[in-house]
This record gives C-alpha cells, sequence and structure tokens, in this order.
C-alpha cells in the first residue's frame, strides 16, 4: 500500500491491521531563538530569520539564539552641557537646546557647554553701569526674586518690577519638566516599563508612555501564536489534528487584529479575537493596526482629583483607583520629614534634624543615620600619647579632655620608666653575647638585672635535602645548608642517589627472588637481606599430630601431619586418648588364612577361655597402650604365621 501524500511536512505511516494510512505532522525545530520554525509542502523545514525590529529608535535589536530577542536601551549623550537629552520611539537620539535667557537686560547671558550639567550650564554676566528698573518718578528698582523660578523683571512700559514664571516646558511627553533654583531640568521619564514582558514599554513624544503589545508570528497559518504573560515568551501551538495548508490553500487576512487559523475538521480557514487583556485595571484595552501589524493599546485614564496634593487619588493596576499618600522619605533616619503644597506647587517634602538632648558634655548623645535613634557617643580624648591617661571632665558645662603622666612605679631593679610604646620598662644593661645565632635577654632575676640567651636564628629552609645549622662565628651568613647524601637505611630497600627537592631521600623496597624449596618462602630481614624461612603449615589435632611440610608431595598438599612421640599414651585436643580415638575403630583389611584360623580357635574355645584367656589378654593389651610405643605391639593372643593376613586387633603405627 502506497501512503505517500506527497507532502513533505508529514511523516507518512501505514498500520495494516487497523487503521490504514496516516500521517503524522512533521517537528520543525533548530532550537534557534532568532528563527521561526516552519515546514513548508514541497521543501519540508525551513527556519527564516525572525523580525526583531521592536518599532522603538531608542532601543539597540539583537538576538541570541539560546536566549532570544533583547531590546537594550540606547544611550543619548552628546556631551553638551547646553542641551537636554532626550530620546523619541520614532526620531531616535534628541538633543534640544536649554534656555538660558534670565529676562533680565541687564545681564548678558551664555551657555558653558563644558560644564557638569544643564542646571550649571548658564551664566549670566552683569552689564556694568545698567539700571535694573526705574519707577515713574526715575527711582531705581531692585527687581529680583528670591525664587529664581519666578524671577520678577522690570516692566518698562508700566515702570515697575513684575513677576514672570520660567517655562520649563520642551514640548515632550517623554520628559518630566521641572525647575530648580532657575534652572529648567528636562529628565526623561522612567515610568515608561511593564513588569509583564508580553507589553513592549515605549515613550512617544506626542502621548507619552506607549505599551504595545509583544509580536509572536511564526508565520505558519496552521499555530496559533500567543505570548505568556509575565514572561513574555512566544507559543505556537500547532492545530490539532493533520491540518498542514488547510485544503488547497493557506489563511490569509487582512486586519492584523482579526487573525484567522486552520480548522482541522472542515480544513477552512476561521476568524479569531486578538487577545489584548493586560490585566490592567487603568487602561483601556484594543487592538490597533500599525504598519499591517496587530498591537494592542493602552489607554490610560486620570483618576478624579482628591484636593489633597499629599494624599492624590492614583490607579493601581489591580485596583483600580485608590488615595496613595505621598511619602517623604529621605532614607534618612535622623530627618524628621512632613508634606505640603498645594495644586501650583504640587506636593513638597520638608526635612528637619531630628533633635538629641545629652545629660553629661562628655557623653553627648547623636543621631545614629542607621537606626534613627539616640545614641550615646562618648567624646574621644586621646593625645596620641601612650604615656598618659586620657580623660574627659565637665568643666564649665563643657567637655574638656585631661591628660594625666602615666606612674610606671619601680621595683628590685630600680625605678621604670615609660617607652615610645606606651610600656612600662626597667634601664636594660648590655646583653650582647657577640652570638648572632641567640636572642640576648634582659631580665631581673629578684634582685638585680641579668642577661638570658636564646637560640633565636632558624636556619630551617624547609628543604629535605639539606642539613641546616647556625654558625656563631660566621656574622654575615651564619646558617650552614649542608647537602644531604641518599644512602640505603636496611638491606631490604634501595635510595635514588640523588635527594628530590621537596621530597628528599627516595626509597624503594627490593625484591627478593623466590624460594627453590615449595617448603620455602622467600622474605627480606632488613638486617640479614633476602632469606627463605619455612613454610608454616598447621593441624587440627595438636594433642596428637604435629604439622610437616613433604616438599615431593604434590602441588597443594606439600603440609601433612604425622604421629607425636608417645602417640598411645597422648591425650587430643577434646581430652580423649589418642589410641583411643584413632584406634578404636580399627580400619577393614584382608583377613588371611592365620586370622581366620585365631577367629574359629576363639570361638569354638569361647566358653573357657573368656573367663581367663579374654580377660587376662585384654588387661595386658591395655597395660601396653598406656606405654610410649613407635613400632608395632604384639597381640598376647596372635602368633605370627606364614600367611600374608594381618591380625585384626593389631594397627600398624601410621604416619598421616
Amino acid at each position: 500500500m502506497d501512503c505517500n501524500d506527497f507532502n513533505a511536512c508529514t511523516n507518512d505511516k501505514c498500520d495494516a491491521a487497523s487503521r490504514g494510512c496516516y500521517y503524522e505532522a512533521r517537528v520543525c525545530e533548530d532550537n534557534d531563538a532568532c528563527t521561526s520554525n516552519q515546514c513548508s509542502n514541497s521543501t519540508g523545514c525551513i527556519f527564516p530569520k525572525i523580525n526583531i525590529d521592536d518599532g522603538d529608535a531608542c532601543t539597540k535589536d539583537t538576538c541570541d539564539p539560546k536566549a532570544g530577542v533583547k531590546h537594550d536601551r540606547i544611550p543619548c549623550d552628546d556631551g553638551n552641557a547646553c542641551t537636554r537629552d532626550s530620546c523619541d520611539v520614532k526620531q531616535g537620539c534628541v538633543f534640544t537646546p536649554i534656555s538660558c535667557d534670565d529676562n533680565d537686560p541687564c545681564t548678558v547671558d551664555s551657555c558653558n557647554k563644558n560644564a557638569a550639567n544643564n542646571s550649571v550650564a548658564c551664566r549670566h554676566d552683569r552689564l556694568d553701569g545698567c539700571t535694573v528698573c526705574k519707577d515713574a518718578n526715575g527711582v531705581s528698582l531692585d527687581c529680583t526674586s528670591a525664587d529664581l523660578c519666578f524671577p520678577s523683571v522690570c516692566d518698562t512700559f508700566n515702570k515697575k518690577c513684575s513677576n514672570t514664571t520660567v517655562n520649563c516646558n520642551d514640548n515632550n511627553a517623554c520628559t518630566v519638566d521641572t525647575c530648580t533654583n532657575g534652572d529648567c531640568k528636562n529628565t526623561p521619564r522612567t515610568d515608561c516599563v511593564s513588569t509583564d514582558l508580553c507589553l513592549q514599554a515605549s515613550c512617544d513624544t506626542k502621548s507619552g508612555c506607549v505599551f504595545s503589545n509583544k509580536t509572536c508570528n511564526d508565520f505558519d497559518p496552521c499555530t496559533i501564536d500567543k505570548c505568556s504573560s509575565p514572561s513574555g515568551t512566544c507559543t505556537f501551538t500547532p492545530v490539532t489534528g493533520s491540518c498542514i495548508s488547510c485544503g488547497n490553500s493557506s489563511c490569509s487576512w487582512t486586519d492584523p487584529c482579526k487573525p484567522k487559523v486552520c480548522n482541522p475538521t472542515t480544513l477552512t480557514c476561521e476568524e479569531v479575537k486578538y487577545d489584548c487583556n493586560d490585566d490592567d485595571a487603568c487602561t483601556v484595552d484594543t487592538c490597533v493596526t500599525r504598519s499591517g501589524r496587530a498591537f494592542c493599546d493602552y489607554s490610560s485614564f486620570t483618576c478624579p482629583s482628591t484636593g489633597d496634593v499629599c494624599n492624590p487619588n492614583v490607579c493601581d493596576s489591580k485596583r483600580g483607583c485608590g488615595v496613595a499618600p505621598v511619602t517623604c522619605d529621605t532614607k534618612n533616619p535622623c530627618l524628621e520629614s512632613t508634606c505640603h503644597g498645594n495644586a501650583t506647587t504640587g506636593a513638597q517634602c520638608s526635612f528637619a534634624d531630628k533633635v538629641c538632648s545629652s545629660v553629661d558634655a562628655c557623653f553627648p548623645q547623636v543621631c545614629n543615620a542607621t537606626t534613627g535613634t539616640c545614641d550615646v557617643v562618648p567624646v574621644v580624648c586621646n593625645d596620641n600619647d601612650p604615656c598618659t591617661i586620657d580623660g574627659c571632665a565637665v568643666v564649665g558645662g563643657a567637655a574638656t579632655c585631661t591628660f594625666t603622666p602615666k606612674d610606671c612605679g619601680s621595683d628590685e631593679c630600680g625605678p621604670k620608666t615609660c617607652t615610645a610604646s606606651g610600656e612600662c620598662v626597667q634601664t636594660k644593661i648590655s646583653c650582647n653575647d657577640g652570638n648572632t645565632c641567640t636572642d640576648d635577654i634582659f631580665y631581673c632575676n629578684g634582685t638585680a638585672p641579668a642577661c638570658n640567651y636564646t637560640e633565636s636564628l632558624q636556619c630551617d629552609d624547609n628543604d629535605p635535602c639539606t642539613t641546616d645549622v647556625c654558625d656563631s662565628s660566621n656574622s654575615t651568613s651564619p646558617c650552614i645548608l649542608t647537602p644531604v647524601k641518599c644512602a640505603p637505611r636496611n638491606l631490604c630497600e634501595t635510595v635514588l642517589p640523588d635527594c628530590e627537592r621537596g621530597k628528599g631521600c627516595v626509597y624503594s623496597p627490593i625484591t627478593c627472588p623466590g624460594a627453590t624449596d615449595v617448603c620455602k618462602i622467600a622474605t627480606c630481614d632488613p638486617r640479614a637481606g633476602c632469606i627463605a624461612e619455612d613454610k608454616v603449615c598447621t593441624v587440627s589435632d595438636t594433642g596428637c599430630f604435629r604439622p610437616v611440610c613433604n616438599s615431593s608431595a604434590p602441588e597443594g598438599e606439600q603440609c601433612q601431619q604425622e604421629r607425636r612421640d608417645g602417640f598411645g599414651g597422648r591425650t587430643s585436643t577434646n581430652g580423649v586418648l589418642c589410641a583411643l580415638r584413632y584406634d578404636s575403630g580399627a580400619r577393614a583389611a584382608a583377613i588371611g588364612t592365620g586370622a581366620a584360623v585365631g577367629i574359629a580357635i576363639g570361638a569354638a574355645a569361647a566358653a573357657g577361655f573368656i573367663g581367663y584367656g579374654g580377660k587376662k589378654g585384654y588387661d595386658y593389651w591395655k597395660v601396653m597402650q598406656n606405654q610410649r610405643f613407635d613400632g608395632v605391639q604384639n597381640n598376647p593372643l596372635y602368633e605370627a604365621g606364614s600367611g600374608a593376613a594381618e591380625n585384626p586387633l593389631y594397627r600398624h603405627s601410621t604416619t598421616l
């Protein structure tokens, strides 16, 4: 059966038992976060590069095959203090010249581009002989202002001083415009951020913060593309089934906000809703089309005012509008803060130093910059003289340092004096013994000064290949380092001729040749060298037998046992006589003619013999068994015949 569907994006299989031909979607994955995993019906897997442009001229768009797309903010700094640096999402870096006009006709206004920042770049040099302002009577007026953000200027028409306001508006919705001491500061906004990586935050110079939906598009009409919040990970879920090309055509649409997917059952394109829900209670979520692509627009709204600038009504992304008191926190617990202000000035914080009271001027209380508590910090009185006792005394309500000379006293060796290190010492006598290898120490022995000489110079070079000693006669180089000569320590080892630095002499054990006698074991004696020792054999019953080694026996059977002298009268290891234990059950042997005759005679004369001969014969045999013997003990009831048989009551002495 031919199951080829001529589609390079399926794996064609056949189940002859039940299913017949079936087709599994081919998985295309190159493990590159910078490509889109796609499949062409004719060629198979393709991996085109993804579009990493986020449409923001203020970011540098890059892609790492493992980490994916990154949009790093580009720095906008032209190094000119006479311009305000900002970034426009459309144009990129913008450098707007600052205005140094102080509206004072009696000053020459200029700008120093090499100044540290915008706030100190402007200069206002007053013209000599220029009158600030004159009233209707010709009297000079001093048009000065305590707040340079609301300067007072001369109204030459009405001949009076008039208050004006410095205009710091740079008409850029991406900056926060403020005035400090008459200098405008247009700080780039930092609040255009998104904790949800599926929302890409940027700033538009006209409308302010703009949050656009991250585009997740693998350009495959048969996958459902979605961005997972808040990680920002794009997921491309294939349509269930064998949907590859959706019939004879691909799914297409003109409105990016109304994308279509392929229905795997009907193989038709169906429209789906573009999800723009950002779960933010402070935005109105809608889908908009820009440059042929779908973006989510999140329009923010302003919460109604509370009328209190210190307790404004702000919007929380989870709860919506709510009062959020202004926090006047300098991160310094030694400053006490309050909030005040109006609709014109906005919320302003005032700070005052925390006051700590002290009882003792020598132990004043100061505010701890870490904890904010009033801690006692004693006055430090130190004249850096170790021979004085430093103290503090309250004189006239103020702390006064006192420095009392140190009393060193005296002992049996005389008066002591205070040294530069503050130590009370006795006047020393000269204790130089002229030996460079000793420390010369002065001490008092209870009645008078004395000297003590101890070995001081350490000549150890931490090298085991030298012998280190100190030579007191050599004042310039007293340490004598003699190379070690390596020699064997015993007859069972060898040594390298040269000493190895860091290790010392290197010794190795010798290898003794094997013994030629199997009943000998080769070993090494430190004093004698290589020797052959007797092989140790053991027996289980040491009372009756002794171990021996037979070198002519087969391999593994050299260890044997033989009867000890006086075998019959000895006792075995468990307390039984050797003769009774090993001879009471004589082993079977062929019965010869003489033995048979003896047995027959005994049987015939049993009645008469057992009363006398049997009893006497047994008693004699028992006595002989208790005696020491090496050879054969004769049975009194047996006479050797000419036959080859043996008496069953008699057994040869045998070596086991």
